[in-house]
């Protein structure tokens, strides 16, 4: 039997990277990248990898994955696909969000995109193969209030999957993103944890509950997939109990 293939994860610490690296680690050697000094519980073990990066610095991501890649090179590894589960989550409104939590906003979900597929598309450019699948919400979708700084970042990412579809199409290569609802995280603990907001939240959803991680990560797992999803290319699937799709009568 051979190697198996390489999934690349990074922001791996995030509720839905640890599901998907649970649900993947039998299929595939996880090469695992975050801030922290240690791997996930769920990525530990044998043929799985840990990096620490910054992903916000150019030169720690080109050593990081650059690092990855040389590795797959030398010993003949298939990269199968990446994953960007990097985000964050400001509730403000427009005038009441500072610069920096603007920039902040932008750099960690927009800024670390680009730079790890700058360093990684050389690579699935001349290996004729391989699924990306970015993280947007569905704050970017429909209006919610004091979403402003985050509904523009993840609206960029969903505008940018069918685009890099478009342009690596040729090379073989498949772009696709997840718009998540309210996921149970430590980012929305303020939100999951407030009976007021969370009565508001699951008020808009025809599924009456909070997201899991495990819910985004069999999204994310189809979709890096080729023989369970290779015949989609360039969208953004909702996976938000019907939140950005379905408009629930009022209560009377």
């Amino acid at each position: 039997m051979g190697a198996k293939p390489l999934l690349l994860i990074n922001g791996a610490h995030s509720t839905s990277a640890k599901a998907l690296a649970a649900l993947c680690a039998s299929q595939f050697d996880l090469r695992l990248l975050s801030r922290h000094d240690e791997a996930p519980e769920e990525g530990r073990g044998e043929g799985h990898t840990h990096t620490q990066v910054d992903p916000l610095d150019p030169r720690s991501v080109e050593d990081a994955l650059g690092g990855l890649l040389r590795e797959a090179a030398e010993t003949e590894r298939v990269v199968a696909g990446y994953a960007n589960f990097l985000g964050t989550v400001l509730l403000k409104p427009l005038h009441l969000t500072t610069l920096e939590e603007w920039d902040e906003t932008f750099a960690v979900n927009v800024r670390s995109t680009f730079l790890a597929l700058k360093a990684l598309l050389p690579f699935l450019v001349r290996q004729k193969k391989g699924s990306v699948v970015l993280v947007s919400s569905v704050a970017a979708r429909m209006g919610l209030a004091n979403h402003d700084a985050i509904a523009a970042a993840k609206g960029a990412i969903a505008s940018l999957v069918p685009s890099l579809a478009a342009s690596y199409a040729p090379h073989g290569l498949r772009f696709n993103g997840i718009a998540p609802g309210l996921v149970r995280a430590p980012l929305t603990a303020r939100i999951v944890g407030n009976e007021l907001a969370l009565k508001a939240s699951l008020a808009m959803a025809p599924v009456k509950r909070v997201g899991e991680g495990g819910d985004i990560a069999r999204m994310a797992h189809f979709l890096l997939d080729e023989e369970l999803s290779g015949f989609i290319n360039g969208t953004v699937i909702p996976v938000d109990g019907g939140m950005g799709s379905v408009k629930l009568p009022p209560k009377l």
